[in-house]
C-alpha cells in the first residue's frame, strides 16, 4: 500500500460520531477544573463531580482526539514485561500494589460499562506476550516466576490461539478490550448528568495562583478560578521547574486497522521484540477488524513514519494474510524511567495542583487509577497507591544519588595528595578537584571549556586541564595558559553541589 496518497486517521475516531462542545466563552468559578480531555481526564472529572464538587473539564483541541483516541485499547495489567522488573528493583511490595493498582483499574472501568449500560464493545480477553526465539522465551520465564511471586493469575505456555509458530507465551487471564471513545463519550454524558461543564478547543495559557486559589486564563481570554487544578494532559503544560521535561521520556508508535474476514480466535497480543507488534481485533458495523501496532521508537527520530507503517502491513499481510489496511495513525506517549507513571501532587510546593502523566503505553488501566488516586488527594481520602506513583519518588531519588555523590566527592578531596588531580560527575555536572601545594582544594567546572563549551580533562604529565575541541589549556586552578578561550574555567563551591 502506498502510504503517502492517504490521510492518517485514527479507526476509533472515523467510527464514532464525536459531538462537539463549547468554547469557554465566558469567566467561570468552579471547585474542580481539570484540564485535558483524554479518557485520565474525563474519568477524573467524573469522579469529581461524583463526590459533589463543581468540576469544569477543558480541551485544548477536540475531546478524546489525543492518545484516548489513538490507543490500541486494551484493558490489561500485562504491561509487556513489567513485573520481573519491578521485582527486581523495588521489590515485592511495590510490585504487588502495582498489579493490584491496573488490576482494579480495569473492574473499575468495567463497573462503569456495566452500571451506565455503556455500548463501547467490551470484552473480557486473555492477554499474552509472546516469544519468537529461545532468548525471548527466557524472558518470558523470569517474567513467569514473577506472576507466581505476585499471585497473578496466568501461565507460561508453548503456544497461543493463532496459527503460527511461536517458541513460547505469557498469558494474563481475564483481561479486556473495548472501543475507548465511545466509552469516553458516554462518559461525558454522564458528567453533564452531574453538573459538570466541559469546555473543547479552550487553551489553558497561564496559571497563577491566588491564596487558596487557582485562576486559569485561556486563549480566549477568559478566566477559570478554581480551588483544584488536574492536568490530565498528555504532557503537563503547566511544569514551573522543568521536572517533567527532564523526566519523560516521548516515544510514538503507529497502528494500522485492516479488514479481517476470517475468523479471530480472541486474545490481545504483544511481542517480547524491542520492535513490538501488538495485535487485537474488534468488529465495527458487523465487520471484522484487525488491529496491528507497533514499530515504536523515541518521538522525531527522522526515520521515515511511511517505511514503519509498511513493516506493519507487511507482518499483517504474511502473518494473517491481512492486506486491506482502511486506517492508520500513529500514537504519541510518554514514558518514565522507573516504568511508573507519575499521578498526585504535581510539585511539593504547590499541593492544590495534580497531574496524571508518564503512563507508560499503558494509559487506560493506568488513567483510572490515576482518576480515582486524584480525587481521594482532593477529598482527602486514603490510597494505599499514593506513594508508588507519587511524582516527588523521583525527586527523593535524585536528591538520594546527588547525596551520595557529593559524598563521594568529598572522600576524593579527602584522599587526595598535594598536586594531585581528579574528577567526579554529580548529576549533570563534571567536577574537577584539584589539591595545591598548601592542601587547599579548587574545584573546578569542567563541563563547559570557556571557549565555546566542551568538555576539558586533567593532563596528569603537565599538570594543565586541557581542551580536546581547539586546544584551550587551563592551570591546575582553572587560570588560562593558552588560548583560544581567554576567560578562566568557572570555580564551584561544593556546598552548592
Amino acid at each position: 500500500m502506498d502510504f503517502s496518497t492517504k490521510q492518517s486517521h485514527s479507526f476509533w475516531t472515523s467510527t464514532v460520531e464525536v459531538p462537539s462542545y463549547p468554547t469557554l466563552s465566558e469567566s467561570r468559578e468552579t471547585d474542580v477544573t481539570i484540564v485535558g480531555g483524554g479518557i485520565s481526564g474525563i474519568l477524573t472529572a467524573f469522579l469529581a463531580a461524583k463526590a459533589g464538587l463543581s468540576v469544569i473539564l477543558l480541551e485544548a483541541r477536540d475531546l478524546v482526539s489525543g492518545t484516548t483516541g489513538g490507543t490500541s485499547a486494551k484493558l490489561t495489567a500485562q504491561h509487556h514485561l513489567i513485573y520481573g522488573d519491578l521485582l527486581n528493583k523495588y521489590g515485592i511490595e511495590l510490585a504487588k500494589l502495582y498489579y493490584q493498582a491496573n488490576k482494579e483499574g480495569l473492574h473499575f472501568i468495567e463497573s462503569l460499562v456495566k452500571k451506565y449500560d455503556i455500548d463501547c464493545d467490551f470484552e473480557k480477553m486473555d492477554a499474552y506476550v509472546y516469544a519468537q526465539t529461545k532468548d525471548e522465551s527466557n524472558q518470558l520465564e523470569k517474567e513467569a516466576e514473577a506472576y507466581i511471586k505476585l499471585s497473578i493469575n496466568g501461565e507460561l505456555k508453548k503456544d497461543c490461539p493463532f496459527d503460527w509458530d511461536i517458541d513460547s507465551a505469557l498469558v494474563m487471564k481475564d483481561q479486556a478490550q473495548f472501543h475507548p471513545v465511545k466509552f469516553s463519550l458516554a462518559m461525558l454524558k454522564e458528567i453533564k448528568q452531574l453538573g459538570g461543564r466541559i469546555y473543547q478547543n479552550t487553551v489553558v495559557t497561564e496559571l497563577k495562583k491566588e491564596g487558596d486559589c487557582i485562576q486559569l486564563t485561556t486563549n480566549s481570554g477568559y478566566t477559570v478560578t478554581c480551588k483544584h487544578t488536574v492536568f490530565a494532559t498528555l504532557f503537563p503544560t503547566y511544569d514551573p521547574d522543568s521536572f517533567y521535561a527532564d523526566h519523560l521520556q516521548p516515544v510514538t508508535s503507529h497502528l494500522l486497522a485492516l479488514r479481517y474476514p476470517q475468523e479471530f480466535p480472541g486474545g490481545m497480543y504483544i511481542s517480547v521484540d524491542p520492535a513490538v507488534r501488538s495485535i487485537r481485533h474488534t468488529k465495527e458495523s458487523n465487520e471484522e477488524y484487525l488491529l496491528i501496532g507497533g514499530e515504536t521508537h523515541k518521538t522525531g527520530d527522522q526515520h521515515s513514519t511511511f517505511d514503519r507503517y509498511q513493516q506493519l502491513a507487511e507482518f499483517a499481510a504474511q502473518k494473517f494474510n491481512a492486506s486491506e489496511v482502511c486506517a492508520y495513525w500513529s500514537e504519541h506517549d510518554l514514558v518514565t524511567e522507573d516504568r511508573i507513571p507519575l499521578i498526585g501532587v504535581l510539585t511539593s510546593e504547590e499541593e492544590n495542583i495534580y497531574t496524571i502523566t508518564g503512563l507508560n503505553k499503558w494509559g487506560l488501566t493506568n488513567a483510572a487509577v490515576g482518576a480515582n488516586l486524584i480525587c481521594d488527594l482532593i477529598t482527602k481520602q486514603e490510597n494505599r497507591y499514593e506513594d508508588v506513583f507519587a511524582p516527588n519518588r523521583v525527586q527523593k531519588k535524585a536528591d538520594k544519588e546527588r547525596q551520595e555523590q557529593a559524598s563521594s566527592l568529598q572522600s576524593k578531596a579527602v584522599h587526595l595528595k598535594n598536586n594531585q588531580a581528579t574528577t567526579i560527575e554529580i548529576g549533570d555536572q563534571q567536577i574537577g578537584l584539584f589539591k595545591d601545594q598548601k592542601g587547599d582544594i579548587h574545584y573546578l567546572d569542567l563541563k563547559t571549556c570557556t571557549h565555546l563549551g566542551c568538555g576539558v580533562h586533567w593532563n596528569d604529565g603537565d599538570q594543565t586541564w586541557d581542551c580536546p575541541c581547539h586546544g584551550s589549556i587551563f592551570s591546575p586552578t582553572g587560570k588560562v595558559v593558552a588560548g583560544p578561550a581567554l576567560k578562566d574555567l568557572d570555580s564551584v563551591n561544593p556546598q552548592d553541589l
